[in-house]
Protein backbone atom coordinates (compact mmCIF):
# COMPACT_ATOMS: atom_id res chain seq x y z
CA UNK A 1 0.00 0.00 0.00
CA UNK A 2 1.55 3.37 -1.03
CA UNK A 3 2.25 5.91 1.69
CA UNK A 4 4.20 9.15 2.21
CA UNK A 5 4.93 9.49 5.93
CA UNK A 6 7.89 11.76 5.11
CA UNK A 7 5.79 14.44 3.42
CA UNK A 8 7.23 17.49 5.24
CA UNK A 9 10.78 16.29 4.62
CA UNK A 10 10.43 15.90 0.85
CA UNK A 11 8.94 19.33 0.24
CA UNK A 12 11.44 21.81 -1.10
CA UNK A 13 9.12 24.83 -1.17
CA UNK A 14 9.30 26.88 2.07
CA UNK A 15 5.69 28.10 1.99
CA UNK A 16 4.35 24.60 1.53
CA UNK A 17 6.63 23.18 4.21
CA UNK A 18 5.39 25.85 6.63
CA UNK A 19 1.78 24.95 5.87
CA UNK A 20 2.09 21.17 5.86
CA UNK A 21 4.88 20.64 8.36
CA UNK A 22 2.57 20.65 11.42
CA UNK A 23 0.41 17.93 9.79
CA UNK A 24 2.64 15.29 11.32
CA UNK A 25 1.59 16.57 14.74
CA UNK A 26 -2.09 16.18 13.92
CA UNK A 27 -2.84 19.61 12.47
CA UNK A 28 -5.52 19.58 9.77
CA UNK A 29 -4.68 21.55 6.63
CA UNK A 30 -7.59 23.70 5.46
CA UNK A 31 -8.17 24.15 1.75
CA UNK A 32 -10.07 26.97 0.09
CA UNK A 33 -13.63 26.91 -1.23
CA UNK A 34 -14.98 26.80 -4.76
CA UNK A 35 -13.68 29.10 -7.47
CA UNK A 36 -15.80 28.46 -10.58
CA UNK A 37 -19.17 28.49 -8.86
CA UNK A 38 -18.17 31.56 -6.86
CA UNK A 39 -17.28 33.39 -10.07
CA UNK A 40 -20.67 32.38 -11.46
CA UNK A 41 -22.38 33.56 -8.27
CA UNK A 42 -20.77 36.97 -8.86
CA UNK A 43 -22.17 37.15 -12.36
CA UNK A 44 -19.05 36.18 -14.31
CA UNK A 45 -20.24 34.40 -17.49
CA UNK A 46 -19.43 30.70 -17.74
CA UNK A 47 -18.21 29.46 -21.11
CA UNK A 48 -19.60 26.29 -22.70
CA UNK A 49 -16.07 25.13 -23.55
CA UNK A 50 -13.80 26.66 -20.90
CA UNK A 51 -16.30 27.17 -18.03
CA UNK A 52 -14.52 29.58 -15.65
CA UNK A 53 -11.18 29.47 -17.48
CA UNK A 54 -11.84 32.64 -19.46
CA UNK A 55 -12.26 34.59 -16.21
CA UNK A 56 -8.47 34.73 -16.01
CA UNK A 57 -8.65 36.96 -19.09
CA UNK A 58 -11.86 38.86 -18.38
CA UNK A 59 -12.46 38.97 -14.60
CA UNK A 60 -9.11 38.51 -12.88
CA UNK A 61 -10.07 40.97 -10.12
CA UNK A 62 -12.94 38.66 -9.16
CA UNK A 63 -10.55 35.70 -9.11
CA UNK A 64 -8.24 37.60 -6.77
CA UNK A 65 -11.14 38.65 -4.52
CA UNK A 66 -12.22 35.03 -4.06
CA UNK A 67 -8.66 34.07 -3.07
CA UNK A 68 -8.60 36.91 -0.53
CA UNK A 69 -11.92 35.79 0.97
CA UNK A 70 -10.73 32.22 1.37
CA UNK A 71 -7.49 33.27 3.01
CA UNK A 72 -9.44 35.50 5.39
CA UNK A 73 -11.68 32.51 6.17
CA UNK A 74 -8.65 30.48 7.27
CA UNK A 75 -7.51 28.56 4.19
CA UNK A 76 -3.95 27.24 4.38
CA UNK A 77 -3.91 26.33 0.69
CA UNK A 78 -5.59 28.21 -2.17
CA UNK A 79 -6.14 26.75 -5.64
CA UNK A 80 -5.45 28.51 -8.93
CA UNK A 81 -8.35 29.16 -11.28
CA UNK A 82 -6.92 26.79 -13.88
CA UNK A 83 -9.28 23.81 -13.67
CA UNK A 84 -10.59 24.54 -17.18
CA UNK A 85 -7.58 26.49 -18.48
CA UNK A 86 -5.80 23.67 -20.28
CA UNK A 87 -4.94 23.75 -24.00
CA UNK A 88 -8.08 21.83 -24.97
CA UNK A 89 -10.74 24.03 -23.32
CA UNK A 90 -8.99 27.25 -24.28
CA UNK A 91 -8.64 26.08 -27.88
CA UNK A 92 -12.30 25.10 -28.13
CA UNK A 93 -13.28 28.45 -26.58
CA UNK A 94 -11.36 30.29 -29.29
CA UNK A 95 -8.66 31.53 -26.91
CA UNK A 96 -5.76 29.19 -27.70
CA UNK A 97 -3.49 32.15 -28.43
CA UNK A 98 -4.05 33.36 -24.85
CA UNK A 99 -3.61 30.00 -23.12
CA UNK A 100 -0.28 30.88 -21.45
CA UNK A 101 -1.53 34.34 -20.51
CA UNK A 102 -4.52 32.83 -18.73
CA UNK A 103 -2.38 30.41 -16.72
CA UNK A 104 0.06 33.14 -15.72
CA UNK A 105 -2.76 35.53 -14.78
CA UNK A 106 -4.34 32.88 -12.56
CA UNK A 107 -1.05 32.08 -10.84
CA UNK A 108 -0.28 35.78 -10.38
CA UNK A 109 -3.67 36.42 -8.74
CA UNK A 110 -3.05 33.58 -6.29
CA UNK A 111 0.51 34.72 -5.60
CA UNK A 112 -0.55 38.29 -4.91
CA UNK A 113 -3.23 37.07 -2.51
CA UNK A 114 -0.69 34.89 -0.67
CA UNK A 115 1.78 37.76 -0.44
CA UNK A 116 -0.93 39.88 1.19
CA UNK A 117 -1.63 37.25 3.84
CA UNK A 118 -0.13 37.61 7.31
CA UNK A 119 0.69 33.90 7.61
CA UNK A 120 2.01 31.10 5.40
CA UNK A 121 -0.40 30.10 2.64
CA UNK A 122 0.48 27.66 -0.15
CA UNK A 123 -0.74 27.59 -3.74
CA UNK A 124 -2.08 24.48 -5.48
CA UNK A 125 -1.99 24.54 -9.26
CA UNK A 126 -5.25 22.99 -10.45
CA UNK A 127 -5.22 20.61 -13.43
CA UNK A 128 -8.49 19.03 -14.51
CA UNK A 129 -8.55 15.36 -15.49
CA UNK A 130 -12.26 15.51 -16.29
CA UNK A 131 -13.25 14.50 -19.83
CA UNK A 132 -14.80 17.93 -20.47
CA UNK A 133 -11.32 19.41 -19.99
CA UNK A 134 -9.67 16.90 -22.32
CA UNK A 135 -6.64 18.21 -24.21
CA UNK A 136 -6.85 18.71 -27.96
CA UNK A 137 -6.25 15.14 -29.12
CA UNK A 138 -5.81 11.85 -27.31
CA UNK A 139 -2.32 11.32 -28.72
CA UNK A 140 -1.28 14.62 -27.11
CA UNK A 141 -2.69 14.00 -23.65
CA UNK A 142 0.71 13.72 -21.95
CA UNK A 143 2.20 16.70 -23.81
CA UNK A 144 -0.78 18.97 -23.22
CA UNK A 145 -0.96 18.14 -19.52
CA UNK A 146 2.78 18.82 -19.31
CA UNK A 147 2.34 22.18 -21.06
CA UNK A 148 -0.16 23.37 -18.46
CA UNK A 149 1.76 21.89 -15.52
CA UNK A 150 5.08 23.37 -16.65
CA UNK A 151 3.49 26.81 -16.90
CA UNK A 152 2.05 26.47 -13.41
CA UNK A 153 5.43 25.36 -12.06
CA UNK A 154 7.21 28.26 -13.77
CA UNK A 155 4.61 30.63 -12.31
CA UNK A 156 5.49 29.60 -8.76
CA UNK A 157 2.77 27.24 -7.52
CA UNK A 158 3.76 25.06 -4.59
CA UNK A 159 2.08 21.83 -5.64
CA UNK A 160 0.08 20.31 -8.48
CA UNK A 161 -3.50 19.24 -7.72
CA UNK A 162 -4.87 16.77 -10.25
CA UNK A 163 -8.62 17.16 -9.93
CA UNK A 164 -11.62 15.05 -10.95
CA UNK A 165 -9.62 11.95 -11.77
CA UNK A 166 -12.29 9.52 -12.92
CA UNK A 167 -10.51 7.27 -15.41
CA UNK A 168 -7.08 5.91 -16.17
CA UNK A 169 -7.01 7.27 -19.73
CA UNK A 170 -6.72 10.83 -18.43
CA UNK A 171 -5.39 10.20 -14.96
CA UNK A 172 -2.30 8.26 -16.05
CA UNK A 173 -0.80 10.82 -18.49
CA UNK A 174 -1.71 13.68 -16.14
CA UNK A 175 -0.01 11.95 -13.23
CA UNK A 176 3.07 11.20 -15.32
CA UNK A 177 3.36 14.86 -16.34
CA UNK A 178 2.73 16.09 -12.79
CA UNK A 179 5.37 13.85 -11.23
CA UNK A 180 7.86 14.94 -13.88
CA UNK A 181 7.48 18.56 -12.71
CA UNK A 182 9.31 17.79 -9.46
CA UNK A 183 6.56 19.45 -7.41
CA UNK A 184 4.47 17.64 -4.80
CA UNK A 185 1.39 16.06 -6.39
CA UNK A 186 -2.08 15.64 -4.93
CA UNK A 187 -4.43 13.28 -6.76
CA UNK A 188 -8.15 13.99 -6.38
CA UNK A 189 -10.72 11.32 -7.22
CA UNK A 190 -14.40 12.14 -7.86
CA UNK A 191 -17.11 9.55 -7.29
CA UNK A 192 -20.61 8.76 -6.05
CA UNK A 193 -22.36 6.14 -3.99
CA UNK A 194 -24.33 3.74 -6.17
CA UNK A 195 -27.39 4.80 -4.17
CA UNK A 196 -27.06 8.46 -5.23
CA UNK A 197 -29.29 8.88 -8.31
CA UNK A 198 -28.55 12.58 -8.76
CA UNK A 199 -24.91 12.25 -9.80
CA UNK A 200 -23.36 11.24 -13.11
CA UNK A 201 -19.93 10.53 -11.64
CA UNK A 202 -18.51 6.99 -11.63
CA UNK A 203 -19.43 4.86 -8.65
CA UNK A 204 -17.07 4.36 -5.74
CA UNK A 205 -16.41 0.79 -6.89
CA UNK A 206 -15.53 2.02 -10.38
CA UNK A 207 -13.12 4.59 -8.95
CA UNK A 208 -11.54 1.91 -6.78
CA UNK A 209 -10.37 0.17 -9.96
CA UNK A 210 -8.89 3.43 -11.28
CA UNK A 211 -7.18 4.21 -7.97
CA UNK A 212 -5.67 0.73 -7.74
CA UNK A 213 -3.89 1.38 -11.04
CA UNK A 214 -2.80 4.98 -10.40
CA UNK A 215 -1.71 5.16 -6.77
CA UNK A 216 2.08 5.13 -6.43
CA UNK A 217 4.34 6.11 -3.50
CA UNK A 218 5.56 9.24 -5.34
CA UNK A 219 2.16 10.88 -4.81
CA UNK A 220 2.13 13.25 -1.84
CA UNK A 221 -1.57 13.15 -0.94
CA UNK A 222 -4.82 11.62 -2.15
CA UNK A 223 -8.15 13.43 -1.92
CA UNK A 224 -11.83 12.72 -2.42
CA UNK A 225 -12.96 15.88 -4.19
CA UNK A 226 -15.86 17.19 -6.26
CA UNK A 227 -17.88 14.41 -4.67
CA UNK A 228 -21.28 15.08 -3.12
CA UNK A 229 -21.13 15.86 0.58
CA UNK A 230 -23.35 12.87 1.32
CA UNK A 231 -21.03 10.51 -0.62
CA UNK A 232 -17.70 11.68 0.75
CA UNK A 233 -17.43 9.44 3.82
CA UNK A 234 -17.94 6.26 1.84
CA UNK A 235 -15.45 7.47 -0.75
CA UNK A 236 -12.87 8.16 1.95
CA UNK A 237 -13.36 4.69 3.38
CA UNK A 238 -12.63 3.18 -0.02
CA UNK A 239 -9.51 5.26 -0.59
CA UNK A 240 -8.18 4.43 2.87
CA UNK A 241 -8.17 0.73 1.96
CA UNK A 242 -5.68 1.55 -0.82
CA UNK A 243 -3.69 4.46 0.63
CA UNK A 244 -2.38 5.12 4.13
CA UNK A 245 -0.60 8.40 3.44
CA UNK A 246 -1.99 11.95 3.72
CA UNK A 247 -5.72 11.94 2.94
CA UNK A 248 -7.98 14.86 2.09
CA UNK A 249 -11.57 15.70 1.24
CA UNK A 250 -13.20 18.69 -0.45
CA UNK A 251 -16.75 17.88 -1.55
CA UNK A 252 -19.35 19.80 -3.54
CA UNK A 253 -23.01 20.58 -2.94
CA UNK A 254 -25.47 21.30 -5.74
CA UNK A 255 -26.35 20.10 -9.22
CA UNK A 256 -24.36 20.54 -12.43
CA UNK A 257 -26.10 21.59 -15.65
CA UNK A 258 -23.32 22.38 -18.12
CA UNK A 259 -21.99 25.05 -18.12
CA UNK A 260 -23.80 26.33 -15.02
CA UNK A 261 -24.26 25.28 -11.42
CA UNK A 262 -27.59 24.89 -9.64
CA UNK A 263 -27.03 26.04 -6.08
CA UNK A 264 -28.47 24.23 -3.09
CA UNK A 265 -28.27 25.79 0.35
CA UNK A 266 -26.19 24.14 3.05
CA UNK A 267 -25.82 25.78 6.41
CA UNK A 268 -22.15 25.78 7.46
CA UNK A 269 -23.10 24.02 10.70
CA UNK A 270 -24.60 21.18 8.68
CA UNK A 271 -21.37 20.84 6.72
CA UNK A 272 -19.45 20.70 10.00
CA UNK A 273 -21.57 17.73 11.10
CA UNK A 274 -20.37 15.86 8.01
CA UNK A 275 -16.81 17.09 8.51
CA UNK A 276 -16.65 15.64 12.01
CA UNK A 277 -17.18 12.20 10.46
CA UNK A 278 -14.41 12.86 7.93
CA UNK A 279 -12.08 13.99 10.71
CA UNK A 280 -12.86 10.79 12.60
CA UNK A 281 -11.84 8.94 9.44
CA UNK A 282 -8.40 10.52 9.75
CA UNK A 283 -8.38 13.20 7.06
CA UNK A 284 -5.35 15.49 7.10
CA UNK A 285 -6.66 17.94 4.47
CA UNK A 286 -10.13 19.48 4.59
CA UNK A 287 -11.90 21.92 2.27
CA UNK A 288 -14.87 22.38 -0.05
CA UNK A 289 -15.59 22.46 -3.77
CA UNK A 290 -18.36 23.60 -6.13
CA UNK A 291 -21.34 25.34 -4.59
CA UNK A 292 -19.67 25.91 -1.22
CA UNK A 293 -18.11 29.16 -0.10
CA UNK A 294 -15.61 30.92 2.11
CA UNK A 295 -18.23 30.84 4.87
CA UNK A 296 -18.02 27.05 4.78
CA UNK A 297 -14.22 27.25 4.85
CA UNK A 298 -14.41 29.40 7.99
CA UNK A 299 -16.72 26.87 9.62
CA UNK A 300 -14.31 24.04 8.82
CA UNK A 301 -11.40 26.08 10.16
CA UNK A 302 -13.22 26.56 13.44
CA UNK A 303 -14.24 22.91 13.64
CA UNK A 304 -10.76 21.60 12.89
CA UNK A 305 -9.03 24.03 15.24
CA UNK A 306 -5.30 24.59 15.16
Amino acid sequence: MPRRDDLPEVIGVPSLAAVLGPRAAGTVVILDGAMGTELERRGVPMDADAWCGLANLTAIDSVRAIHDENIAAGADVITTNTFMSGPGPMDRAGASDRFAEGIRNAARAATEAVHSANRPVAIAGSVSCETWAEPRASRRLRDDYALQIDLLAQSGVDLIALEMVTDEAHGSPALEAALASGLPVWVGFSMRRAANPYETLPTIDEIRTVAERLLVPEIDAVTVMHTDVVDAAEGLSMVRTLWDGPLGVYPHHGVWSEPNWTYLDMDPSKLVSYARVWLDQGVDILGVCCGLTADHVAALRAAAGR
